[in-house]
């Protein structure tokens, strides 16, 4: 089975003029947010091939070359033309299409990947799509910059095939 993962990079000012929860630059948190997704991927059962993207959104050349190095050397990286968050999920829409994955996850820069959630996630979605009748399967994590404001935590949604909604604590 083909794994999909896509990522997009952006190592510039926040977009939303909200201030960073974590006082590092943003470099720094998307080293150790990569590093966490990387990590992650080694511990994925063998019966998966996966493949790792990175949508590039214009970030200075030191931060592309610590990412390559990252990542390592199986990872594509694939520069913008353009600026802009609309325009890299674009691109991170295409290579989705074209790629034409079993499963496509995609993730931003300032996501920390815990052990074993990347193999779980797939667990999950393996039994989902067997128990569905092999219909197409969505597990969808959101990530809305407002959700990280301090005492308006929000629940997290699974949908899958619009047949199971699981609410999370």
């Amino acid at each position: 089975m083909q794994l999909d993962i896509i990522t997009r990079i952006h190592d510039g000012e926040n977009v939303h003029s909200s201030p960073r929860f974590v006082k590092e630059s943003k470099q720094e948190i998307i080293y150790r947010c990569l590093r966490s997704l990387v990590k992650c991927i080694k511990e994925i059962p063998s019966e998966y091939r996966v493949k790792l993207t990175i949508v590039d959104d214009h970030s200075k050349p030191e931060t592309l070359e610590n990412v390559k190095k990252i990542a390592g050397p199986a990872a594509t990286i694939v520069n913008l033309d353009t600026k802009g968050n609309g325009e890299s999920m674009k691109v991170c829409y295409k290579v989705a299409l074209e790629n034409k994955a079993d499963l496509i996850y995609f993730c931003e820069d300032d996501w920390l990947h815990f052990p074993g959630c990347l193999a779980k996630m797939l667990e999950a979605w393996k039994l989902t799509t067997v128990s569905s009748g092999n219909q197409p399967v969505s597990i969808a994590p959101g990530d809305c910059w407002w959700d990280y404001i301090p005492d308006k935590v929000r629940p997290c949604h699974i949908i899958t095939s619009c047949i199971l909604r699981h609410q999370c604590p």
